[in-house]
């Protein structure tokens, strides 16, 4: 049984409006690891290491930009909440 993810919009009349997503099945999570292409020297392995670690070291650093975003906005809308 193989389901698509779907958005599902809830809110009340206290609270906005608030996205969630429901995961397909097939989805586990994280990147699946991109192998060195193949027919490589070791110079040229070594550099599409070097890039391939500046582009994981990127994607970490959005990220955590990501989760403090997410994190602040939570706060905001639990002290809205509150008061």
């Amino acid at each position: 049984m193989h389901r698509d993810s779907k958005a599902v919009i809830k809110s009340s009349a206290s609270c906005p409006t608030m996205l969630t997503r429901q995961p397909s099945s097939g989805y586990r999570g994280g990147r699946q690891k991109e192998p060195p292409p193949p027919m490589m020297t070791e110079a040229e392995r070594l550099v599409w290491q070097k890039e391939r670690i500046k582009k994981d070291n990127h994607n970490i650093s959005e990220l955590r930009t990501d989760l403090s975003v997410m994190f602040w906005f939570i706060v905001i809308i639990l002290t809205c909440k509150v008061i």
